[in-house]
């Protein structure tokens, strides 16, 4: 408990891509977005360019995880956002590589290792429709994702919070 009373609840929201890579900084500018419209001290903004086993090191002890990434599917269209979870316990796979790792593995990975990882971890991703252009900004459609991805994952967060109050 703070001296206010609340509980204070741990919440981490990673954004996970490379900026410089057209669509693939999608991730990272909804973690922007959020932070400058919804700060909060309860709530970990976190910009990864690497992902992989680094999430790993910004959940572990926290109470709820949210991912953001861009995606490249080819199964819906450029700036389509699809959201799935995660729950514990997470299934022991053993990879091919760790260079191959996705989210699954990465918890997984962390689970045996008996770290204490959240019991769920929602992730977020948008359809890309370019991640190969250098330097090029995102296009239309996964900007036009962005706004919407923030305003879903606020809800996400207000709702935890006040459940937590």
């Amino acid at each position: 408990m703070t001296e206010t009373g609340q509980r204070k609840v741990k919440i981490t929201v990673i954004g996970i891509g490379n900026e410089l890579a057209a669509d693939d900084g999608a991730g990272i500018e909804v973690i922007r977005r959020l932070k400058s419209f919804f700060p909060d001290p309860r709530v970990q903004y976190v910009e990864s360019q690497q992902g992989g086993m680094e999430i790993l090191d910004h959940i572990e002890g926290c109470e709820h995880a949210f991912l953001v990434d861009a995606a490249c599917s080819g199964q819906c269209p450029p700036g389509s956002i699809a959201r799935s979870v995660m729950r514990a316990p997470f299934p022991r796979t053993t990879p091919p590589s760790l260079h191959t790792l996705g989210v699954d593995g990465v918890l997984s990975l962390g689970s045996m290792a008996g770290m204490q990882l959240p019991d769920e971890v929602v992730f977020y991703t948008v359809e890309a429709a370019d991640v190969e252009t250098f330097g090029a900004g995102r296009t239309q459609a996964v900007t036009s994702a962005v706004p919407t991805v923030a305003a879903q994952l606020e809800e996400e967060i207000l709702s935890l919070l006040h459940a937590k109050q």
